[in-house]
């Protein structure tokens, strides 16, 4: 399934994370950098947010060296 992006180009986009809410349709979230992705992954272990434990996959669309 690959998303329609309207209003910026996808060349600025990082990583996507996929939610699965629903096994047959994914929610994504966009990220701009690396930042982004652990914020937005930080709700997955945060009890009581809407995407606690929520099954998910992150798509990295810029692949970067990430030093250790």
């Amino acid at each position: 399934m690959k998303p329609e992006f309207i209003g910026y180009t996808t060349t600025n986009i990082y990583a996507i994370i996929w939610w699965y809410f629903d096994r047959n349709n994914p929610k994504p979230t966009y990220c701009f950098c690396e930042k982004d992705v652990q914020s937005n992954l930080e709700r997955y272990r945060t009890p009581g947010d809407l995407y606690y434990h929520v099954p998910h996959y992150v798509e990295y669309l810029q692949k970067q060296t990430i030093p250790a």
